[in-house]
Formats: C-alpha cells, structure tokens, sequence
C-alpha cells in the first residue's frame, strides 16, 4: 500500500504472543506493520491507525521509546473522547 510518500506492507500474526501490533522501519525505506489476527475487526483497526500514527509521526527518529508511546496513547485517548 502507498499512503502520503510511504510504502506500508501490512501482516496478520497467527501468533503475536499478546502484542496488538508493532511497526517496523524497513532497510529499502518502507514499512511493516504487524497486527494480532485473532484480535476483532474493530480492535484491528484501531491497531492499525496507532502504528500508521508512528509512521506519519516519524517516530522512528525518537530515541525515547517510552516517550513516543505515551505521545501516541494520548492521541489515541483524544481521539476517543472526540469521537
């Protein structure tokens, strides 16, 4: 997939071992997201839109990971509230 200047592969883990889903910054300059496939439609969504919120907020140039995380659940919290 191609969304604003990224190339974005997405794949359903049959087992993600709890995890929801992750990104990961490719060496050719794309992306992977990973997603839990026994998790609903819904929930799956909502995990794709997290991890597309790394991509877009560059992220990946942060060092504080723990950091990034909070920044990115409380865009997910107003979001929610907003709705």
């Amino acid at each position: 997939m191609y969304y604003k200047g990224y190339y974005i592969n997405v794949v359903m883990l049959d087992k993600s071992y709890g995890i929801p889903g992750c990104v990961k910054h490719n060496a050719d300059d794309s992306y992977t997201i990973f997603i839990d496939a026994s998790l609903n439609y819904e929930k799956q969504h909502e995990v794709f839109l997290h991890e597309m919120r790394h991509i877009i907020g560059n992220d990946f140039e942060e060092d504080d990971v723990q950091n990034v995380e909070m920044k990115n659940h409380m865009r997910d919290y107003f979001l929610e509230i907003s709705a």
